[in-house]
This record gives structure tokens, C-alpha cells and sequence, in this order.
């Protein structure tokens, strides 16, 4: 049985009395979303099928207005409610779900152990909230930055070493360039220099 045959009425059931208590009203329930919405924040549920056939009890929040387009800008994980260094910052990992009984426990779980005595001191307070949320896309933003860095000096070393297996130190120089020189190893700066100073370049 895939989740979305039982997720909506599941995930409901386990949230909909404390979202209802703190001012919430569900404003879009289908197989695979349930959002509850206030005048200052909203709350979703989700499914994602990739997860399957072991699902992830997904709960984000986050401000109205939405901060953003992206989910990243607008919305967070409650996980990071939870203090620093709690193993409930990875309850994703331990309370998945395979069928509706599962479900029932694992949102059960993340509303009594993170949301209500976590996520709702954020949820309804404003300024708590949109900080958050921004603090945890710029988090998002620096790693998805440095992996396109990290992949494109990957890139530019191999082009490199095939520039000096080829003695074109010209190539080689301009290659190393585009690598941040906090980035170069020791053996990189020394061999830069090495050409620099014995080489007309």
C-alpha cells in the first residue's frame, strides 16, 4: 500500500486538534498535503513519494507571508526546533512509516516529542519564526554554494594537471586562478610560485 492512499486522513487525525487550539484552519488537504494556515503562519504535512516504501513524517513550518518561492526560503523542517545537538534533529532517520498504523505512531511521535514542546514556541512567535526560517536557507544556500565550488575546482584541477602532464604552465596558471588560493593546497601555492618565478609568465 503506497502512503498516499493513507496519509491524508492519518496525518489530519494526529494534528488537526492542536493546530485547530492554536488558531489554525486547513486550507488544502489532498493525498500527498495537509496545510493548516493563521493569519501569521502555516503548518504542512507532506508525503513525498521518493520516500517510499519507507516514508519520512514530514512537518514544516513557516511565516505568512511566505518568505520566498523556493521551499528552502519559506518553510523549515520542525526538526530544527529541537536544541542543538538533540537526537530528535534526526528523527527522520528513526521513526519512519510503511503503513497507516506506522503513520499514526511516527506523527504521533513528532507532535508530542518535537512540535508541541518545541515547534510551537516558534510557530507563535513571529520574529522567532521568520528568523529560522532565514537562518536555515542561508544554511542551505552556503552548502549548495560550496558543493558547486567544490565540484568546479574538482573541474579545474584535472584540467590543471592535464596542463602541466602537457608543460602548458600558461594553461596551468590560469586554471589555478580560478581556485580561491584559501582553497589551493601547499603543494599547489608552492608549484604556482615554482612557475612564476622560473618560467617568463
Amino acid at each position: 500500500m503506497v502512503a498516499e492512499e493513507y496519509f491524508q486522513r492519518t496525518a489530519d487525525e494526529v494534528f488537526r486538534g492542536v493546530l485547530t487550539q492554536l488558531g489554525g484552519r486547513k486550507v488544502v488537504s489532498s493525498s500527498h498535503l495537509v496545510r493548516y494556515e493563521s493569519a501569521d503562519w502555516f503548518v504542512e504535512l507532506v508525503v513525498l513519494p521518493e520516500d517510499g516504501p519507507r516514508y519520512v513524517p514530514r512537518v514544516g513550518i513557516g511565516p505568512l507571508p511566505e518568505l520566498g518561492p523556493l521551499t528552502r526560503h519559506k518553510q523549515v523542517d520542525v526538526m530544527y526546533t529541537a536544541p542543538d545537538g538533540s537526537p530528535l534533529r534526526t528523527y527522520y532517520l528513526h521513526w519512519r512509516y510503511t503503513n497507516s498504523e506506522e503513520l499514526l505512531s511516527a506523527f504521533s511521535k513528532v507532535r508530542d516529542e518535537i512540535f508541541m514542546p518545541y515547534a510551537v514556541k516558534v510557530l507563535t512567535n513571529a520574529f522567532a519564526l521568520r528568523s529560522l526560517v532565514k537562518l536555515r536557507s542561508a544554511e542551505i544556500e552556503k552548502v549548495w554554494h560550496e558543493e558547486i565550488a567544490e565540484h568546479n575546482e574538482g573541474v579545474y584541477r584535472t584540467k590543471a594537471r592535464t596542463a602541466l602532464n602537457l608543460k602548458d604552465y600558461v594553461a596551468y596558471l590560469e586554471l589555478m586562478e580560478k581556485i580561491p588560493i584559501e582553497r589551493r593546497t601547499k603543494s599547489e601555492v608552492a608549484r604556482i610560485k615554482y612557475f612564476e618565478k622560473n618560467f617568463d609568465i
